[in-house]
């Protein structure tokens, strides 16, 4: 596999041609769509942690809540599908530790954007990938 194929495949937790289309075409609006989800997306993978360590199942379920109404609209097919589960059952049960493969599945989703979104930004030769 040559290094340009294995960085696209590694990209494939972002999906631009969806952000692209989430936002009617406007690619530069689907940037800055991104660039401000990514930068939010900190937040909430530090509020997840601290939820999880505070066995806050009510929190843990509105910042999942929260995090998959604004992955509708970036073009990250996985994570949304990812977050969706963990609340869809954070709702279901009684103790955050019957979520921890649903919990540690949606942390690797958010590492995986984060990263590739870090990846896509960092010029190429000197010109931007977005």
């Amino acid at each position: 596999m040559s290094q340009d194929s294995s960085r696209v495949n590694r990209l494939s937790s972002i999906d631009w041609s969806m952000c692209v289309q989430r936002v009617a075409g406007n690619e530069v609006l689907a940037n800055d769509f991104l660039l401000h989800f990514v930068n939010e997306l900190h937040v909430h993978r530090s509020d997840f942690l601290d939820q999880w360590s505070n066995n806050d199942l009510n929190a843990l379920e509105r910042n999942a809540h929260k995090l998959h109404g604004a992955a509708c609209f970036c073009g990250v097919p996985q994570l949304q599908k990812d977050v969706a589960c963990l609340e869809r059952l954070a709702r279901n049960v009684e103790s955050v530790d019957v979520l921890k493969d649903e919990f540690l599945t949606l942390m690797s989703s958010i590492d995986h954007v984060i990263s590739d979104y870090a990846d896509r930004m960092q010029p190429k030769n000197g010109i931007s990938q977005c």
